[in-house]
């Protein structure tokens, strides 16, 4: 059984495609050329065609004396290269000076207020800066050091407030945009923090690295970010996304992108530029050749970054843009995409199909243009799919104006049971750094998009319930998959219910999969997924996805 044809969901679907008019986010690549430059490298790029890198001019390099600074060293003078080709770069600041506190993240107020110094005279230097990305990744330990590398979160944000200030008071250069945050992760605790201590004062966007978002999530995970006034309409960069996996690069690239357009990400940097020793997969090789993704990240900055873009319009579970009408970019649940050959280009396909017929997957894209002035998605037609609901697509983060969901989420001890709420990425140590479900009085219990974290033991139990009240009679088949982390100590405890009624009861589980077929269900059933702790609660993180399809 197909329960969503293209024609009924492009119904379904129209009023949110047209509710808010989105541009696709500008295209930047992470370079690095103020710690080397490899022969050639910059030219290339140059050459290539790409137009916008984000680096760094290392204050160490460039103050001689104080208050003395002289750029004479290609690492220190490779913007004039980029201005020369047209091109444009933001300039990251974080490190500090051998001069101040030994080098180390700048604290008191001469070290600080020289910090600020030193990038008004770098911005005013080099006209191809256009934005000043202040911090990176402030909030981990990798990129800080001396005493703030020990401190708390509320001392690196009163300590990140006080550069912010710095930089944005000494640079002069009109027309800059400042970018703050410089944060791993989307961490909403953290940067309600930073905010508390002043450090937006004079801040026009955002920055975030959202390695530990799932892309399906991103959009979610910045609206959580924008319930706070603050950020509600301030524009957000992701200044670094990527994969480690070269195989997965290419569809990374265009999923990644695609859900950071409908998040309304403004920019987006692949990282990294070149290889860094670290295993991300770069856009040109040592050889100077271009990579797969490098030729797919071109595409993308000269032919779709700018152009308008909303969701494609073919059903819950089937995800996507179109970009201006005549690019659309479509991955999800499997199902048939008939393409009208004579007017659609094929660019990318999970099957490597030239043909008409092509199918989707969840994580590799199909990449199609129109070739005439037709809109892309009247030259297709979807087969539909047969699912009904799927926690991991439809996990969500509950508000206070939240509208029912598929799922929801709760908390069962031996006392009671209560509904879990959204909670702050990093507020506190021990926690995700991202939103994520749970409860204000433990830290211990927690659930992401794709994992869940009892707490408790055997005797004082802290589950977790994952519920789905049926919205309509059907026959389905159930799919559950669960994962215990190695380190679980014991396994986990796993339950399954309807109204109540255990259909599936399991002790000491580690990993977990089966299908209950041709569950005749009716609207207002309930049903419950209970994942618990065994005897203890160590090590427990657990994978989860439960999927419910119309039985054939």
């Amino acid at each position: 059984m197909r329960v969503c044809l293209f024609v009924v969901c492009l119904l379904l679907h129209v009023q949110a495609a047209g509710a808010q008019d989105i541009t696709a986010p500008r295209f930047g690549v992470a370079s690095n050329f103020g710690q080397g430059m490899p022969p050639g490298l910059l030219q290339r790029a140059l050459d290539l065609g790409f137009s916008n890198f984000r680096d760094a001019v290392y204050w160490a390099n460039i103050e001689t004396a104080p208050g003395r600074y002289d750029f004479a060293t290609p690492m220190t003078t490779y913007p004039d290269l980029i201005a020369a080709a047209g091109a444009t770069m933001s300039l990251t600041v974080n490190n500090g000076h051998p001069a101040y506190e030994n080098g180390a993240t700048p604290l008191d107020a001469p070290a600080v207020a020289a910090f600020g110094r030193a990038v008004g005279a770098t911005v005013a230097r080099f006209p191809a800066i256009t934005e000043v990305e202040i911090g990176n990744e402030f909030n981990s330990v990798n990129f800080v050091s001396g005493p703030l590398k020990s401190a708390g979160l509320a001392a690196r944000a009163k300590a990140y407030a006080a550069l912010a200030g710095s930089v944005v008071d000494h640079v002069k250069t009109p027309g800059i945009t400042f970018i703050g945050g410089g944060v791993h992760s989307i961490p909403t605790g953290y940067l309600a923090r930073v905010l508390d201590a002043g450090a937006f004062r004079g801040v026009d966007h955002l920055a975030v690295h959202p390695y530990d978002t799932p892309w399906p999530h991103l959009g979610q995970q910045l609206s959580v970010l924008r319930r706070a006034p603050a950020f509600a309409q301030m524009p957000v960069q992701v200044t670094e996304f990527g994969t480690q996996s070269p195989r997965e690069a290419v569809d990374l690239l265009y999923r990644a992108y695609c859900d950071m357009a409908l998040a309304g990400v403004e920019r987006a940097v692949w990282y990294p530029l070149n290889a860094r020793g670290d295993g991300y997969v770069p856009l040109i090789e040592p050889d100077l050749s271009l990579t797969d993704v490098g030729r797919a990240a071109l595409f993308v900055q000269n032919t779709i970054a700018g152009k308008p873009v909303r969701p494609i319009n073919a059903g819950r579970y089937t995800f996507g843009c179109v970009f201006g009408e005549q690019i659309a970019v479509i991955w999800g649940h499997p199902q048939s995409v008939t393409v009208e050959t004579d007017a659609v280009e094929v660019l990318q396909t999970p099957t490597r199909n030239a043909g008409a017929v092509h199918s989707l997957a969840e994580t590799q894209v199909l990449v199609l243009r129109a070739t005439s002035d037709a809109p892309i998605e009247t030259l297709l037609t979807f087969g539909g799919y047969n699912v009904l609901a799927d926690t991991w697509y439809d996990f969500h983060y509950p508000a206070a104006s939240s509208k029912a969901a598929p799922f929801t989420f709760l908390a069962q001890s031996p006392s009671a049971t209560q509904p879990l709420i959204t909670m702050p990425g990093q507020d506190r140590g021990g926690v995700p750094w991202t939103p994520y479900l749970g409860l204000k009085e433990t830290k211990d219990l927690r659930v992401l998009p794709r994992s869940v974290l009892p707490a408790g033991t055997a005797t004082a139990p802290q589950r977790v319930i994952l519920r789905h009240r049926v919205p309509q009679d059907h026959t389905v088949d159930v799919d559950i998959s669960l994962a215990a982390a190695e380190r679980s100590r014991d396994g986990i405890d796993m339950a399954f219910h309807l109204n109540g009624v255990p259909l599936l009861s399991q002790r000491g589980l580690r990993r977990f999969e089966t299908r209950l077929p041709q569950l005749e269900l009716l609207k207002g059933d309930q049903l419950d997924l209970i994942i618990g702790p065994g005897a203890t609660a160590a090590g427990d993180v657990t994978r989860y996805r439960v999927i419910l399809r119309a039985s054939d």
